[in-house]
């Protein structure tokens, strides 16, 4: 009787690393579309989520490995630093920890721990 084969649990974790960054930069894009919407008509105030869609969209574009993003941010087509990189971005939420709407703190609060978890995996 021939037993069936093993699957290959890190080409199972590859995959799920690839979903959790898409998830992320996703998130990210529509966290500084949501903060943008709901600030208040300051410039300063749409820094952080300006730069919330930039580097979501640069998770995203980095697992479709584009020529620019290849080029010019090597640390995103490896795992390690892709992962420091999303531990950085947790910590870009940290200022909505103080002040800010029960949503922001609530949401802050989960989007720090969801990006640190993906850094850490």
């Amino acid at each position: 009787m021939k037993t069936p084969p093993k699957p290959d649990s890190f080409n199972d974790t590859v995959a799920w690393v690839n979903y959790l960054n898409y998830i992320v930069g996703i998130g990210l894009i529509a966290w500084g579309i949501i903060d943008v919407v709901t600030s208040p008509l300051s410039p300063w105030n749409w820094l952080y989520p300006l730069y919330y869609c930039i580097f979501g969209m640069m998770l995203i574009s980095a697992q479709h490995h584009f020529a620019f993003i290849d080029r010019n941010f090597l640390f995103l087509h490896h795992y390690f630093g892709r992962g420091l990189f999303t531990t950085y971005l947790g910590t870009l939420f940290v200022q909505y920890f103080e002040d800010g709407n029960f949503f922001f703190k609530v949401g802050s609060y989960a989007a720090c721990a969801i990006l640190m978890f993906c850094g850490l995996v």
